[in-house]
C-alpha cells in the first residue's frame, strides 16, 4: 500500500485483478471445452457414418446375390407356369402370360422390401447425440459460472 493509497483503493484493485483473472480463466476453459466438443462431434459422426455405411454395404451385397438367385428361380417359375398353362389349352398366350404373372408378383415383393429397407435407413440418426447433450450441459455450466 502506497502512502497515498487507502486500504479501500488497494482492495478494489485486488478485486478487479481477481475479476480479470476469473474472466480469463472462463475464456480459457470455454475455448478448451469448445475444442473438446468439436473432437467429440468429429468422433461421433465418424462412428455413425461407419455404422450406416456398413449397413448400406451389407444391404447392397445381399441384394446383388439375391437378385442373381432370384433371376434363375423366376425363369424356372415362368417357364413352369407357361408349360402348365399350355397344357390346359390356353394356347400361344401361355408363353407370355407366365412371365407377366411372375414379373408382377416379383415387382410387388420388391416394392415391399424396398420400402422396408428405406425405412430402416431412415431410422438411423446422423445427429451426434452425445455432443448435443454435452453442449447443453456446457451451456448450463457456463451460465452458472457467469451468473
Amino acid at each position: 500500500m502506497t502512502p497515498t493509497q487507502t486500504y479501500a483503493e488497494e482492495h478494489e484493485v485486488d478485486q478487479e485483478r481477481s475479476l480479470g483473472s476469473l474472466i480469463k480463466e472462463i475464456r480459457d476453459e470455454s475455448i478448451e471445452l469448445f475444442h473438446q466438443e468439436i473432437e467429440l462431434a468429429r468422433t461421433e459422426m465418424a462412428e455413425k457414418a461407419k455404422h450406416v455405411s456398413r449397413k448400406a454395404y451389407v444391404f447392397t451385397q445381399s441384394t446383388l446375390v439375391s437378385t442373381a438367385g432370384l433371376i434363375v428361380l423366376l425363369m424356372g417359375i415362368a417357364e413352369g407356369l407357361s408349360l402348365m398353362l399350355a397344357s390346359t389349352g390356353v394356347g400361344a398366350q401361355a408363353f407370355w402370360i407366365g412371365p407377366v404373372v411372375v414379373g408382377l408378383v416379383v415387382m410387388i415383393g420388391g416394392a415391399i422390401v424396398a420400402v422396408t429397407a428405406k425405412n430402416s435407413l431412415m431410422d438411423e440418426s446422423i445427429v451426434p447425440e452425445k455432443t448435443a447433450q454435452t453442449l447443453k450441459e456446457n451451456k448450463q455450466w457456463l451460465n452458472d459460472k457467469t451468473t
